[in-house]
């Protein structure tokens, strides 16, 4: 290893840790040294935890190949994969100090641990819908195959055509070919993610009609409230219901593939269809009023 310079500042103590051994862990508290020049003889043992190792014979402390640095700087080209052994980027009795300080203490310890503890908690309005599910993988795939269907319908929706947001992911678009001009399917949205968000839908209606509301993960009792209109839908009910939504809302579609509403628009989709026909009816009576007013200026 080449000798060490004789003075370095904290920025190229971080560059050098980082780039040399990212995916140690612990941190090296150089603060106090920042924007003086640091000499290596006489940093206190303690700044290093107690550890050293000897380099060309002298007593400096190797920061540099030691099995910890300081956090790695994260620069655009590299990602989060610095910790693949830990789920965590700290050391345990550093995360055990952190709660032990912290003035909201944890009541679960993983993401399964709350899932089961919640699944327990009462909500005035939950329900539970009929049972009756598919029972076999090619049920499943045809009621998935209804769901895409309808997603990628526009023959009936309530949306404005004239709107650019209907007609850059939506409106089918005109190719001429040599047997002539034909339709095209908007390409916008990749189909594979369409039917990813339709496979999502499914199986979180199978989840409603098998746990009830708590497989929503819905947590306001208010909105619960609101998802009882109509709750004692069948599967194929339900199903139907939500294809039918989104057959007439394009702008319903948008949100669900952003990863929006997949709850409610599983949980009441009857008041969403009520809601897109109100508003197309008032949008439509809008629209009268506006020209309205033009010809009367």
């Amino acid at each position: 290893m080449d000798a060490l310079p004789s003075s370095i500042n904290k920025d190229e103590i971080l560059r050098r840790n980082a780039s040399s051994a990212p995916d140690q862990l612990e941190y090296l508290d150089l603060s106090q040294y920042q924007g003086h020049p640091v000499d290596y003889e006489n940093i206190p043992t303690f700044a290093f935890d107690g550890h050293e190792q000897q380099i060309h014979g002298s007593g400096v402390p190797d920061i540099f190949t030691r099995n910890y640095t300081v956090p790695p700087t994260f620069e655009a080209e590299q990602n989060y994969s610095f910790y693949p052994d830990q789920a965590s980027p700290f050391p345990r009795d550093r995360l055990s100090v952190a709660q032990a300080n912290s003035p909201v203490q944890l009541s679960y310890t993983s993401l399964e641990h709350a899932e089961a503890g919640a699944s327990t908690l009462h909500y005035r309005h939950a329900w539970q819908p009929p049972a009756g599910i598919p029972e076999t993988q090619q049920d499943c795939i045809l009621w998935v195959s209804e769901l895409l269907t309808a997603m990628l319908d526009i023959s009936s929706c309530r949306d404005d055509p004239t709107k650019n947001t209907f007609k850059r992911r939506w409106a089918s678009k005109i190719v001429k070919t040599d047997h002539g001009p034909i339709l095209e399917r908007n390409t916008y949205y990749r189909i594979e993610a369409i039917e990813l968000t339709c496979w999502k839908l499914f199986h979180l209606t199978v989840n409603l009609h098998t746990y009830g509301t708590r497989a929503l993960g819905v947590h306001d009792d208010e909105a619960l409230n609101v998802t009882q209109v109509k709750q004692r839908l069948t599967f194929d009910q339900r199903i139907y219901a939500i294809c039918e939504l989104l057959r007439l809302s394009k702008e319903r579609c948008n949100k669900l593939l952003k990863g929006e509403f997949l709850a409610m628009t599983v949980a009441c989709p009857i008041n969403k269809i009520k809601e897109v026909k109100n508003d197309a009816h008032n949008n439509g009576n809008r629209q009268v009023h506006l020209r309205m007013g033009r010809e009367e200026w």
